[in-house]
């Protein structure tokens, strides 16, 4: 894997924010000093992983966990976020959400992952668990009654468990299957841009992308997180949301007990209730 120094869709997010700040103003803005967003987010997700032997010279399989291993491609899960304005243009956000699946297949190649090597056609059982916590603090650098245009300077923490089991002997071993796991927390630092604006009393639009892309410590990769949406809002203290949600990631990983990587993409529509007070 190599490091993701550059990613789909950034520019269009970019330019996307800051067409915000430029649009016309037709109606007051409301300010909720404190918010609560619950979505339902139905994700397409990709996503591959690689773990090395640890001693000798011989490298992992890069593996694709949904079209190899069998995992679902399309997901239906919850998404939480809750933010707080501190006064003035100074405002935090935290949110989380996380994504479980396994599967059961019969593979086609030689799978070699961690100390153990899966040979073809044995029945192999997989999972791959991410929790997502993201933290972060913004400014709002433009702020009208109708449009807001700020950065963001946060933490986005994930934690990665994945797993393969055969359900058969594996390489002649007649003490029954063989089983590899890997787990890490991996938490990356985040430079961001969001942006909304209010076209009237009720109709809004708004976009956020969190980027990062750096090599330290255990990790060499990047990070991409975005999100547009249209807002409707049918109270004063309530409405809803239509948008789209598109994250990346790229990771290479040299720690202890686990030398490889992962590549983990998902994107998706996601509807949202979002209460204000």
């Amino acid at each position: 894997m190599t490091p993701a120094s550059s990613f789909p869709h950034v520019r269009a997010v970019c330019a996307l924010s800051l067409g915000l700040a430029a649009s016309g103003a037709f109606a007051q803005h409301r300010d909720d000093g404190y918010w609560l967003h619950i979505a339902g987010y139905r994700p397409t997700i990709a996503s591959s992983a690689r773990s090395d032997l640890l001693v000798g010279s011989r490298p992992g399989t890069t593996v694709s966990f949904e079209d190899e291993l069998g995992l679902a491609s399309r997901k239906t899960l919850p998404w939480f976020t809750a933010g707080a304005r501190l006064g003035g243009d100074w405002r935090v956000e935290f949110e989380y959400f996380s994504l479980r699946r396994a599967g059961t297949q019969s593979i086609s190649r030689d799978i070699a992952f961690g100390q153990t090597v899966f040979p073809a056609s044995a029945t192999v059982d997989s999972a791959f668990d991410s929790d997502i916590f993201r933290l972060s603090a913004g400014w709002s650098a433009l702020r009208t009654e109708q449009t807001e245009l700020g950065l963001t300077l946060g933490l986005h923490v994930t934690r990665f468990k994945l797993g393969l089991a055969a359900q058969a002997a594996v390489g002649g071993n007649s003490g029954g299957g063989r089983a590899e796991a890997q787990d890490a927390l991996v938490p990356l630092p985040t430079l961001g841009l969001y942006g909304k604006h209010d076209f009237t009393r009720e109709w809004s639009v708004q976009a956020r992308i969190d980027y990062f892309t750096l090599s330290y410590g255990d990790y060499d990769g990047g990070l991409v997180n975005l999100m547009a949406a249209v807002g409707y809002r049918f109270s004063d203290r309530a409405g809803v949301s239509l948008g789209y949600r598109y994250v990346d990631y790229t990771l290479d990983i040299t720690r202890p007990r686990w030398v490889g990587g992962i590549e983990y993409r998902f994107s998706g529509p996601f509807v949202s209730l979002q209460v204000g007070f």
